[in-house]
């Protein structure tokens, strides 16, 4: 019935019989992680799978005003109009460390945790929010945004720069409670192997068991590919006046203001912009 679990794993009996327990009884799929290897094993299907070598690692939260769900949501909807592909905004570069994930792993990964902290005021409500409509890769390229995408992030970020993980994903968007957890102690930066900073929302890292149970405690809510350009710098945003309008009135400011770029578009002119 079990065989699947392999020696090495039956030897690690401390996970087992609490998974097991919660497993029996929930009527969705839970999975539960071996932490001194980072791997976890789905009881539904009886497959295990293991926390890459190296990857990017990315917290999720509340921004530009919309919160987790409504994101998520339009991801899918970019995702399946798309081809698998949707962008993730992101608020610090990891474009220096882009080589070195691409160097240890062929198909590089990025795992998706939610932010324990609370959300900051200037994300649940900004009071502009800024739309990108250009990119470049990290070669300094112009790279054509994908139709039916949207990056966003309060218009603080507007002054500065602002990047997006280019994902892939043959499989719908979806988070769960059920997933496998880790420690940030056991993560490091892969291109200088220090300790990821607690101002690092975006990391490319290198996993491996340190030893100390220390830290806090994320979950891996989400595994998708990185696919080329793999990471892009935002350009030219469009800023959106929010302040004081209620959170269904911001949406609709947002995308008014994206239409009207399109509409008002001299014929014959590309408009790359995140919708």
């Amino acid at each position: 019935m079990l065989a699947w679990l392999t020696p090495n794993r039956a030897a690690v009996a401390a996970w087992l019989s609490p998974c097991l327990s919660i497993y029996s009884r929930s009527s969705s799929l839970f999975t539960c992680i071996i932490m001194n290897n980072h791997e976890w094993c789905d009881m539904a299907s009886q497959t295990c799978i293991t926390l890459p070598n190296t990857f990017c690692w990315t917290r999720f939260g509340v921004e530009a005003g919309q919160d987790v769900n409504v994101i998520f949501a339009r991801k899918e909807r970019e995702r399946s109009a798309n081809g698998g592909i949707f962008l993730w905004g992101i608020g610090n570069s990891v474009l220096p460390s882009l080589p070195y994930l691409l160097r240890t792993a062929s198909v590089p990964q990025a795992i998706f945790s939610p932010i324990l902290s609370k959300p900051r005021q200037i994300d649940v409500a900004p009071g502009a929010v800024a739309i990108w409509t250009r990119a470049r890769t990290a070669d300094g390229c112009g790279w054509t945004l994908p139709a039916g995408s949207m990056v966003t992030s309060h218009a603080g970020r507007a002054t500065g720069q602002h990047y997006a993980l280019v994902c892939r994903s043959d499989r719908r968007l979806s988070l769960s409670n059920d997933t496998p957890q880790f420690r940030m102690s056991e993560l490091a930066n892969l291109r200088t192997g220090r300790p990821i900073g607690a101002s690092q929302v975006t990391a490319i890292v290198r996993s491996g068991y340190s030893g100390r149970e220390s830290g806090p405690v994320y979950r891996a809510a989400m595994m998708v590919e990185l696919a080329a350009p793999y990471i892009i710098a935002l350009q030219a945003p469009i800023v959106v006046a929010t302040e004081g309008l209620a959170r269904l009135e911001a949406d609709i400011a947002v995308r008014s203001a994206w239409e009207n770029a399109i509409d008002t578009a001299p014929k014959g002119q590309q408009y790359d912009l995140f919708v």
